[in-house]
């Protein structure tokens, strides 16, 4: 399996992972924003914890660094990312790295 590393715009974190939810839970761990296990899908990670009101995370309107991007690709919450700058996300492989979103956003989620 091969992993895609990506370090945000600042230099201060780096990440890897195969696949998109484990990608991005992840980055959450190193953050310190996330008391979970690394997700393996999406729409879990979307449903389970980020539309949680007890879980800490609030909707935005704008991604910054560190923001959870679940998007719609090929239905609701098919793809998510993580924001490594103003509008921009990494995702898991090194063509999505400091991009903005590839798809139609579902949410965008900063952890309070």
């Amino acid at each position: 399996m091969t992993l895609f590393t990506a370090t945000t715009p600042d230099g201060a974190l780096t990440l890897q992972a195969a696949v998109a939810p484990p990608f991005v839970s992840h980055a959450l761990i190193l953050g310190g924003g996330w008391k979970h296990a690394e997700e393996d899908n999406c729409l879990n990670l979307w449903n389970n914890v980020l539309k949680d009101p007890s879980s800490n995370w609030s909707p935005v309107s704008h991604i910054a660094p560190g923001d959870v991007v679940v998007m719609d690709c090929e239905g609701p919450a098919t793809h998510c990312c993580i924001g490594t700058g103003p509008d921009v996300v990494s995702c898991h492989n090194k063509n999505s790295k400091n991009v903005a979103p590839p798809c139609k956003a579902d949410g965008i989620y900063r952890h309070k």
